[in-house]
């Protein structure tokens, strides 16, 4: 008895073999950025596996390892301005707020981004689609009365 293969088996077979040898990598063997994460510390804000340049598509982790709540804040300089525009309001906020004098207010040479607010000693996730110009990130913690306590900035970040 002879045996028959139907053409439509075969086919298939072929178109099989055809996507194995051609086929998209999978997704092991794709590399995966270094995660960026943002700490906040009781003396400063530091930041892991992010350099100069940003990604549109921007994700970050962000630590709390302080004993307050905190905010971390991304902010496009406005055009026009520079970084150390805002390193300047962050340092007189610094400084007022050691005075007890601090009145929170948005940096003016900015548009605020995102912006998340983490318990403390707790973790939470900055996401967002970012659009061309240069980015600064605002850490804040905050006393149990909600008065910031201390603030810092890091930076600058650029897209595009």
């Amino acid at each position: 008895m002879t045996s028959k293969r139907h053409p439509a088996a075969f086919a298939g077979l072929m178109f099989l073999s055809a996507t194995i040898a051609c086929g998209t990598p999978s997704p092991q063997t794709q590399p995966t950025p270094p995660a960026i994460t943002f700490t906040l510390t009781n003396s400063d804000c530091t930041s892991a596996g992010v350099g100069a340049v940003l990604q549109s598509q921007f994700t970050a982790v962000v630590v709390n390892s302080t004993s307050s709540r905190a905010a971390f804040n991304l902010h496009r300089l406005l055009d026009g301005h520079a970084y150390r525009e805002l390193e300047e309001h962050i340092r007189a906020r610094q400084q007022a707020i050691s005075a007890g004098s601090d009145t929170p207010v948005l940096p003016p040479m900015t548009v605020h981004v995102t912006g998340v607010f983490v318990e403390a000693g707790q973790r939470g996730k900055l996401e967002w689609t970012l659009s061309a110009g240069e980015y600064g990130l605002v850490c804040r913690r905050d006393s149990p009365t909600g008065a910031p306590e201390a603030i810092y900035v890091r930076g600058p970040f650029r897209v595009g």
